[in-house]
């Protein structure tokens, strides 16, 4: 579902997605903005069956096989190419102003497209996306389809990648932009530089990679090994301490793709963000792993559950049970979600005057609720004197509640304390 970020001591290599009319043969054509940058490209696999997009980044094939490698100047696809083949473009999106940009995206059969804050492609989220046909250039058959206002600022470059997975038939990719000073239009080579990575790493970016590295190490409890980089037999991006440590094999490439958890992220996926590939929720707050890297909550920390990311009056577990998109405020759920409370409290020893009262001269208790810590109402009795739980369904919301005991000869105490 996401992108392999290749690790450093890789040789050049460059990314893309296109069509037969954007082909070019010499390098010469392409438009003056280019100069002096890497030339945008396309990956391209083709014999790939499946509809969505993990059809393909979960083929063993991707991301280092593709069937060819050609040039761009147009995110703007309407022609059939073939069937049953995927894309990939990555490149840096070149801002020349300031403001709040909109994202487009259009494909057949399916396509996703990705921003990151920066130029580093471990920042990047899901801004926008389809999973079935829209038709050619059509942008509002599916919400998912139009991204949310995004600032970005003059000068900066973005890292931007496009996936699309093209089944049957026709198979058109189209992604469009609208910002400051400009109306909606497609992106071409003007606006989305091509990227790479170089064959070495130094200063910040070598600290970063060892420092990840001896992160992935002691939180495994693999035996120290200084030695960097670190000993990859396979060649699948997953360091043989980690494969051996999580259960993988350090002898199969392919086990880098799998999805252990089932929380769509793949082993390599988990591995670069700091997830545990044995657990679809991390961080034990009821969202999967998945669902929080593809909407930018926080894998590793539980209290976002609770927070409301969009500000549309849900919280985010709230969105994840619903179905909704946590990072949409016109997305919430249809209908109040009803939750299971439970309340707790120990059998009173004593009356109000301090003299002792034993579980014999308990009648029963009283619940009170409210969404008004003034205005509390009884909604239970128990009458079971021993019992010192209860359990309510209610609707989501802010509750207020208290409790009293009444005693044989029908005298209620004052309530408790109010939660």
């Amino acid at each position: 579902m996401f992108k392999r970020i290749m690790l450093p001591l890789m040789v050049l290599s460059v990314v893309g997605c296109a069509s037969k009319q954007t082909l070019i043969d010499d390098l010469g054509e392409l438009p003056a903005t280019e100069s002096g940058e890497m030339v945008l490209n396309v990956h391209f696999w083709s014999g790939i069956n499946g509809k969505p997009v993990r059809s393909l980044t979960r083929n063993a094939r991707y991301p280092d096989g593709a069937t060819s490698i050609e040039p761009i100047y147009t995110l703007d696809f309407p022609d059939s190419r073939a069937d049953k083949y995927g894309q990939r473009i990555v490149g840096l999106l070149d801002v020349k102003a300031t403001g709040n940009y909109r994202f487009w995206i259009s494909a057949d059969h399916s396509a996703e497209l990705w921003l990151s804050i920066d130029q580093n492609p471990l920042n990047k989220r899901l801004i926008a996306y389809n999973n079935n046909p829209t038709g050619y250039r059509v942008w509002d058959k599916f919400n998912s389809q139009r991204s949310t206002l995004i600032e970005l600022q003059a000068g900066e470059r973005y890292f931007i990648e496009v996936l699309h997975k093209e089944y049957l038939n026709e198979d058109y990719l189209s992604v469009a932009w609208e910002g400051p000073g400009f109306e909606l239009r497609t992106l071409d080579s003007n606006d989305v530089l091509g990227f790479g990575h170089a064959d070495s790493v130094s200063g910040e970016s070598a600290f970063k990679e060892g420092y990840h590295v001896g992160y992935a190490s002691g939180s495994v409890l693999s035996e120290f090994d200084d030695s960097y980089p670190p000993l990859d037999t396979d060649g699948d991006g997953l360091p043989d301490f980690y494969e051996l440590a999580v259960g993988l094999n350090p002898e199969d490439a392919t086990d880098a793709f799998s999805d252990n958890d089932s929380d769509l992220l793949t082993a390599y996926e988990e591995y670069q963000i700091r997830t545990n590939p044995n657990n679809a929720d991390s961080d034990g707050d009821g969202m999967p792993d998945g669902f929080e890297f593809v909407y930018g909550l926080a894998v590793l920390d539980p209290s976002d559950a609770l927070l409301d990311a969009d500000g549309d009056g849900s919280t985010n577990i709230d969105e994840y049970i619903a179905g909704s998109s946590p990072d949409d405020g016109a997305d919430f759920p249809d209908v109040p979600l009803v939750r299971t409370v439970y309340l707790y409290w120990d059998v009173p020893t004593q009356r109000e005057d301090g003299s002792p009262l034993s579980v014999s001269e308990i009648d029963k208790y009283l619940l009170y609720a409210g969404t008004s810590s003034s205005e509390l109402e009884a909604f239970a009795e128990i009458s079971d004197a021993a019992q010192q739980s209860y359990s309510s369904e209610l609707v989501q919301g802010t509750y207020y509640f208290a409790i009293s005991t009444v005693t044989n000869d029908g005298i209620e105490g004052p309530k408790s304390e109010i939660l």
